[in-house]
């Protein structure tokens, strides 16, 4: 029963030695700072009409401005969310908007996203969209 108590007692302090190398191992390095958090902003198509989907998530609560931009860079249309949730989720017709490029811009947090996206008359005459790359 002796050895067996000795034996214990020899385990914890080799462990806890080898705890407190562990921690001092590396006394110099300073950990790394915590990356900031940032909002996620994804486009998508709209399933049922011709148009652009936003889905916000917002790393804070804060006003959210999403703005549609032509090739001119004269504002076509602007709309603005208010605070009250982290997650915003709209869409946006583009049928009734002449072809040709159009930016959509997103500013959240202080943080802008833009999107280009090309109008066009396909050859049924029929309005159609492509995000560029």
């Amino acid at each position: 029963m002796k050895t067996l108590i000795k034996s214990s007692a020899l385990i914890a302090v080799l462990a806890l030695v080898s705890t407190g190398v562990f921690a001092t191992e590396n006394p110099g390095k300073k950990a790394a700072p915590v990356a900031a958090k940032k909002d996620v902003v994804v486009f998508t198509a709209l399933a049922q009409d011709k148009g652009v989907g936003v889905i916000i998530h917002k790393a804070d609560v804060s006003k959210t401005s999403v703005a549609i931009y032509d090739a001119d860079g004269n504002v076509v249309m602007k709309d603005i969310q208010a605070k009250n949730s982290n997650d915003v989720l709209k869409g946006y017709v583009l049928s009734a908007l002449e072809t040709g490029k159009y930016t959509i811009k997103v500013t959240s947090n202080k943080e802008v996203t833009k999107r280009v996206v090309n109008i066009y008359t396909d050859e049924n005459n029929q309005k159609a969209f492509l995000f560029e790359l």
